[in-house]
Formats: C-alpha cells, sequence, structure tokens
C-alpha cells in the first residue's frame, strides 16, 4: 500500500530539455496508480522507472497539447498490439476528444482509436470525478487550446496542479490550502507580460499563486533549462516562503507527510 505521494515523469516544457520528457506525473495513493497528463518520451521513461509490471490505473489529461497527450498513442499500440497487460481508464477533459480525433485521423485512425485500449471518459468542470483512489475536481484555465487546472484529495491531504495557464484570478481559491501545489513555470521573469491572451505563467507568478492560495509547498515544472532553474527557483522564492523545489524526473516527494523545506 503506497502513501499518497508524487513522482514527476517528464518535466521538460514543449520542448525538450536535454534527456527529459514532457510533461507526465505519477500519482500513488494505496493501490492506485494515476498518470497526470501524458507528454512525449513519458511512457518510455515511465517504463524504465517501473516496467510493464506496475500498470498505470488511469491516465487524466489536462489538455490536447502535444507534451501533454502524445504519448497516448505509444501507450494506446503498447496495450493494444504489444505486451502491456494494462486496462487504464482515460480522462479526457471537454474537447479532448474531438481533438484526439483529428490528431489520429492524420494516419487514417478512426473515432474508436483509444476505445480497444482504455475505457473513455469525460470529466466535467467544477464537477468532482472518482480516479481510483482519489476524489478529483477541475477548473477551466485560459491557455491556448481548453486547458484545467486539477485537484486530488486523499484521506485529508490534496495536490494540485496548475496544467498550463496564463494569469487568472480563479486559480487562488481553487487551490486553497493545497498540501503540494505543482506549478508550471514557461516564461523568463524578463518576458513581455503585456499579452492579454498569453497562456504560460513565470516561476515569480508561479510563487504568488502558491502564496495567494496559502499552498504549503510548492513544485516548478515546465521551466525551460535556458530559463535557469536556479533562477526560476529564486524567482518564486521571493514570493512565497515555503518549501519550494524543481520538479524532478523519478523523485519522490510525498504529499501526505508534505514536503520539507529545502534552500
Amino acid at each position: 500500500m503506497n502513501p499518497f505521494q508524487l513522482i514527476p515523469i517528464g518535466t521538460s516544457p514543449a520542448w525538450y530539455n536535454p534527456g527529459e520528457p514532457n510533461s507526465g506525473f505519477l500519482l500513488e495513493a494505496g493501490d492506485s496508480r494515476i498518470l497526470v497528463d501524458c507528454g512525449s518520451g513519458v511512457i518510455a521513461r515511465y517504463l524504465a522507472l517501473f516496467g510493464a509490471k506496475q500498470p498505470i490505473d488511469a491516465v487524466v489529461i489536462t489538455h490536447v497539447h502535444a507534451d501533454h497527450c502524445l504519448d497516448l498513442v505509444p501507450l494506446k499500440y503498447g496495450i493494444s498490439l504489444g505486451t502491456l497487460d494494462w486496462q487504464p481508464q482515460l480522462w479526457l477533459p471537454p474537447g479532448a476528444r474531438r481533438r484526439l480525433d483529428r490528431l489520429v485521423s492524420t494516419w487514417d485512425g478512426g473515432g474508436d482509436f483509444f476505445e480497444d485500449a482504455f475505457e473513455v471518459r469525460e470529466y466535467d468542470p467544477g464537477e468532482a470525478f472518482r480516479v481510483g483512489a482519489f476524489d478529483c475536481s477541475s477548473i477551466e484555465v485560459p491557455h491556448y487550446v481548453e486547458s484545467f487546472a486539477l485537484r486530488f484529495e486523499h484521506e485529508g491531504s490534496s495536490f494540485g496542479y496548475t496544467a498550463d495557464l496564463g494569469p487568472n484570478e480563479q486559480i487562488i481559491p481553487f487551490m486553497q490550502g493545497v498540501d503540494v501545489l505543482l506549478a508550471e513555470a514557461a516564461l523568463p521573469e524578463d518576458a513581455d507580460l503585456s499579452a492579454p491572451d498569453r497562456g504560460h505563467i513565470t516561476a515569480s507568478e508561479a510563487g504568488q499563486i502558491a502564496a495567494s492560495a496559502a499552498a504549503h509547498s510548492l513544485l516548478l515544472t515546465h521551466v525551460p533549462v535556458e530559463n535557469g532553474f536556479e533562477a526560476a527557483l529564486t524567482a518564486a522564492r521571493s514570493k512565497f516562503v515555503g518549501p519550494t523545489r524543481l520538479a524532478t524526473s523519478g523523485e519522490c516527494y510525498p504529499v501526505a507527510q508534505r514536503l520539507a523545506a529545502v534552500r
């Protein structure tokens, strides 16, 4: 029986940081193993870390951009044609099925492409749903396609994931009091932040969300290596005084016990 914990599988932005898959984050609690997002390279890294005999019970997608969903394709083939004896649920946000159908149509994949490998379901923003051992909820956040922040609860502990998002006020009450907040920080601190429709935030903005939401701890992800990892941490810590780290592939972060301060 696993405690409530987070293990990043991949943390790259839309392009690869050296040796690092795109977005994918494993949540474990009890006997449940839930993969949140499934970007390019995530399944290969998962198999290298855990092997095929530790199946994923469900995949929950935040939005249909390649760096968050493209490894659904090799995962589907690994289950339907390969040797992965897995039967995961696939939880999609509103609008995602239409976008995925358009994606697989480029190689003549039909509208039922994923159905022979996954139990496909759709979640509704604002309505709670149960995934394995977790109670999950979502809200839509501003991005370039439909994108949904997620919150997972298990036995009194909570984990929140911003997904990809632009500035908005709704994220703060949604993440209020989470034990671990995983926040994207794709933009450098010197980026032009004046665009009204921007779909990403800086590390200092991620820190401000954590502070305003009274989160216990903060993990940064989606940080391009050229932004400087230490610079991103410094910027986030200028706004948030709680434990703040860079999400690292393969590391285990306790949610139920909370992250300890590391400076």
